[in-house]
């Protein structure tokens, strides 16, 4: 049986809180069934997911949050 590819989504995030949010946005983002890695840059403004994901349900997800999101 093979095993299905991860597929990477890049999501560009707009941090206007605290330093904090990132470390929030990861921890929620981390509970999400499929997600293997979180990669944040903070100073770019970009998060990297890593997993078998729906980056639409990611973006929703993000947003449901409070921050701007995009792919």
């Amino acid at each position: 049986m093979k095993a299905k590819a991860a597929t990477m989504g890049l999501f560009e995030l707009h941090f206007h809180c605290s330093r904090d949010c990132p470390h929030v946005v990861k921890k929620k983002l981390q509970a999400f069934s499929g997600v293997e890695s979180i990669y944040i840059d903070p100073n770019q403004g970009l998060v990297t997911v890593l997993g078998k994901v729906n980056p639409m349900v990611m973006v929703k997800l993000v947003q449901k949050m409070g921050q701007n999101a995009e792919l």
